[in-house]
């Protein structure tokens, strides 16, 4: 009896073992890495981070890129508009030299108007949106 039939099935298992592993990492990183919510007219909710989450375009009628920065907690759609309430998370130096983050404790309020543009912050009264 020869090993060689043997060791060739094993090989070609590990083989294909390995190929899934690799095409598993790859479609789930994408999903883990960043996850987008398409809102409305070409506005992105992002995630890639519980504390990192924002409001960004992606359109070509004006710059891409972060509309409203960290950490968005919740929106809402109404009619072309947008509402967001925001916690702004606060960036700084640890004693080691690190960087470090934190949500600040105060909420912010902002409306994006999706056909102009516009970003206006709010007074609170006038949002209908809230910080978690």
């Amino acid at each position: 009896m020869s090993l060689i039939p043997i060791v060739k099935k094993i090989m070609l298992f590990l083989l294909a073992l390995f190929l899934l592993l690799v095409f598993i990492m790859i479609i789930g990183s994408n999903g883990m890495r960043n996850f987008d919510e398409h809102i409305l007219n070409d506005y992105v909710f992002t995630y890639p981070d519980r504390n990192l989450t924002g409001i960004s375009y992606r359109g070509d009628e004006r710059g891409r890129g972060k509309v409203i920065t960290a950490r968005v907690d919740e929106y809402r759609v109404e009619g072309n508009k947008i509402f967001v309430a925001r916690r702004p998370n606060e960036t700084f130096r640890k004693e080691s030299g690190a960087l470090g983050g934190r949500l600040l404790n105060i909420c912010e309020y902002w409306v994006i108007d999706t056909e102009t543009h516009q970003v206006s912050q709010l007074e609170k009264g006038n949002a209908k949106v809230a910080c978690q």
